[in-house]
């Protein structure tokens, strides 16, 4: 839609970023595309968040969300096939993904990669939350 949100200031936390609601086409960007949305402000894609964002702004609710970058937008390493190995709502295509990876035994080791850096990123969001909670 390209709604934009901006998480609720929270007292001694830094909140930087805006969020723009997207969509799945956001997941076939081209270089271009992504320095247009830099030049906007944007520093990553996240579908998930401003869904959130969304819902707790049309209900007054204040929200803060801590997310950390696993892949950059523009990525062409695995190219829009990704999305085809997971269902919308993230799980996984396994019978899609094994016939992927016979085809394409080249691409395994960035998706190894992939998997890698978000894990590494998800365990940063969540000491990050849980840092926040702490000191709230």
């Amino acid at each position: 839609t390209g709604e934009r949100f901006r998480a609720t200031p929270t007292p001694g936390l830094a909140v930087r970023g805006v969020i723009r609601m997207g969509g799945e086409d956001d997941y076939a960007l081209d270089d271009g595309d992504v320095a247009r949305l830099l030049g906007e402000g944007f520093a990553a894609l996240d579908m998930e968040t401003a869904a959130v964002a969304r819902v707790c702004e049309r209900h007054g609710v204040p929200w803060l969300a801590f997310r950390a970058i696993s892949d950059m937008a523009g990525d062409s390493s695995l190219g829009p096939v990704v999305m085809t190995l997971v269902n919308p709502d993230g799980t996984p295509r396994a019978g899609t993904a094994l016939r992927f990876l016979l085809r394409h035994p080249h691409r395994i080791p960035r998706l190894v990669r992939l998997g890698r850096d978000a894990r590494a990123a998800t365990i940063a969001a969540a000491k990050a939350a849980a840092a926040n909670v702490r000191a709230g």
